[in-house]
């Protein structure tokens, strides 16, 4: 017959006691990325069985950003280094993504240098980013993505926004544009 090990008893209360208490600490002041994350899941655009394929992508270091002809200047690695990047997938077909411009317009000019806006215009008709960027007064940089970065990015729908923090890691992807500003204000407390 096996005894119990009484010692592992009586500093079991102990255990659990300090375990509360952290616990409680835990819960009672979120970290920046805990709230970051609470933003990016309240901002979720998707339908639930979706959030699951975007939140692979969420902690993880951002995928490549390959786009091409460019409106505005073009977009280096070493330009998003330190900074906080707002990625927007847009089509020029959408009326949401051509409504977005605008919005993204005063998001780039709020945050100014420590934010990086990038229009990412996939879809059909990308022969048109051009003269909706002109038509729109688009004040960022955009260029033109293959349909092989739009998946590598996980967009599935327009707009379709994608965060990243001053390290180049994903910390919300599928966002509604009302939830841009929020997340970014949150990584930027740091």
């Amino acid at each position: 017959m096996l005894r119990p090990h009484l010692p592992m008893i009586r500093a079991l209360p102990a255990i659990l006691v300090t375990a509360f208490i952290g616990l409680s600490i835990a819960t009672a002041a979120p970290t920046q990325s805990a709230t970051v994350a609470r933003l990016a899941k309240e901002g979720y655009w998707g339908k639930p069985q979706q959030w699951n394929e975007h939140y692979k992508f969420l902690g993880k270091a951002a995928p490549k950003l390959e786009l091409s002809d460019w409106f505005g200047n073009a977009v280096t690695p070493d330009m998003m280094k330190g900074k906080v990047v707002i990625i927007d997938f847009w089509a020029t077909w959408c009326p949401p993504c051509k409504k977005g411009i605008a919005h993204n317009n005063e998001l780039a000019k709020k945050f100014g240098d420590k934010v990086l806006m990038i229009g990412a215009c996939s879809g059909e008709e990308q022969n048109l980013m051009w003269g909706i960027a002109q038509e729109m007064k688009m004040a960022y940089p955009s260029g033109k993505a293959t349909d092989e970065v739009a998946k590598a990015w996980g967009q599935q729908w327009f707009p379709h926004y994608v965060v990243l923090d001053q390290s180049g890691i994903v910390r919300a992807i599928g966002i509604q544009p009302d939830a841009v500003d929020g997340i970014v204000t949150s990584l930027l407390s740091k």
